[in-house]
């Protein structure tokens, strides 16, 4: 095991020192999972609020990024998160008030994004990275339950009153952190926090860690 460690660091010192130099493209894949605060339709109210729904719904993306410069660069991607089986407490739905249960969620976007790199002068470097993006939500298959009343089985009671499927449409900003190394100046991987914040029909507040392997083609060093 200590070998193949030391393989690895080996390799990473002995591989050329690189850049996000000008003309150079990436081609990404991002896993990021995420927590967000956000608030039901069906609610009013605000993120971090006691009206507001706490959802882990984690991302994906596949994007392709350009280098402007050495430091600068831009990027396009489409991404998806999703969660299952989110609970919204205190809801009145004509008239009856208990827990929703929300059994699918969704939200689609397509990100626009301008990032800075700055290079440390070794195979590890850094960026800041803004994102802004159209975005879509969904909430689907809603029903409204008593915590209170449960079977043998440990579930709900449903008091038969169910919240419409919705659409919502809005916008998102997000700010990335990101530490990044390279492995012979064609395998790119960015790790770093995010924060995110987001208007589609209510208000959200998304933290996040993105992961984003790349296969880097072009540029120069």
């Amino acid at each position: 095991m200590k070998c193949i460690g030391l393989g690895i660091v080996s390799a990473l010192l002995l591989c050329p020192f690189a850049r996000a130099d000008q003309g150079e493209v990436s081609f990404d894949f991002v896993l990021a999972p995420e927590v967000a605060s956000t608030v039901h339709p069906a609610v009013d109210g605000a993120p971090l609020s006691d009206q507001a729904t706490t959802i882990f719904k984690p991302r994906t993306a596949l994007g392709v990024r350009y280098g402007l410069t050495n430091d600068l660069y831009v990027g396009i991607a489409g991404s998806v998160a999703a969660s299952t089986s989110i609970r919204t407490p205190t809801v009145t739905i004509e008239g009856s008030t208990g827990d929703l249960l929300s059994a699918q969620y969704l939200e689609l976007s397509a990100p626009v994004l301008v990032g800075w790199r700055f290079d440390s002068g070794s195979f590890m470097s850094g960026a800041a990275e803004l994102e802004l993006a159209p975005l879509a939500v969904y909430w689907g298959v809603q029903d409204l339950v008593d915590f209170a009343d449960v079977d043998e089985a440990g579930l709900p009671a449903s008091l038969e009153k169910q919240a419409p499927d919705t659409w919502q449409l809005g916008g998102l900003a997000r700010l990335t952190v990101l530490f990044n190394t390279r492995l012979f100046d064609v395998v790119g991987l960015d790790i770093g926090p995010s924060l995110a914040v987001s208007w589609a029909g209510d208000p959200a507040v998304h933290v996040g860690l993105t992961m984003r392997p790349s296969f880097i083609w072009g540029g120069s060093l």
